[in-house]
């Protein structure tokens, strides 16, 4: 199971969210702490990415996945643009014999690919794009490990306050 597509978000059934106790780590601090901005590493790749990335807001044209902005769309960009800048330019690492490239910038549905329970698009939308099934879950039955829900409350109330720029 991967933890990136183990959230509360955009997933086909009930029993897709939270089956992973990394996940389940990750959504318990989000639903005690107000987070305003987070950073997640993948390895495989250089991209700087933000919302959306998800399957509910992806429309398939023309051989490829686009995705209308996000609501804090300048904001994302403008901090993916900063992170670019501060982190320099492709250059070649002699004693690796490899090239590290720059980072692709955009949205992750065109930057990379589109996924059902991604954590940036939960982390970021969880507290209000809640108004179909299609977006933030409120039960979770997971298929692995039975889920406390007196410790893990996914209840409309305690999403509300999650909206950060992951």
């Amino acid at each position: 199971m991967d933890i990136n597509r183990d959230f509360p978000y955009n997933q086909e059934s009930e029993s897709d969210c939270l089956n992973t106790i990394a996940g389940r780590v990750v959504t318990k601090l989000f639903l005690d702490n107000l987070f305003v901005s987070a950073l997640t590493f993948h390895g495989g790749t250089n991209v700087i990415s933000y919302s959306w990335g998800s399957m509910n807001h992806a429309k398939y044209n023309n051989r490829k996945y686009l995705v209308p902005e996000s609501p804090d769309f300048v904001a994302f960009d403008g901090s993916a643009k900063a992170m670019n800048e501060a982190a320099g330019h492709s250059t070649y690492v002699k004693k690796a014999s490899k090239y590290i490239r720059d980072y692709v910038l955009g949205d992750m549905t065109t930057t990379v690919y589109p996924v059902r329970g991604g954590m940036e698009d939960w982390g970021y939308a969880a507290g209000w794009d809640n108004q179909s099934k299609d977006a933030t879950l409120f039960n979770c039955s997971p298929k692995t490990y039975p889920l406390d829900t007196s410790v893990i409350d996914l209840s409309k109330e305690n999403q509300e306050h999650i909206k950060c720029n992951v």
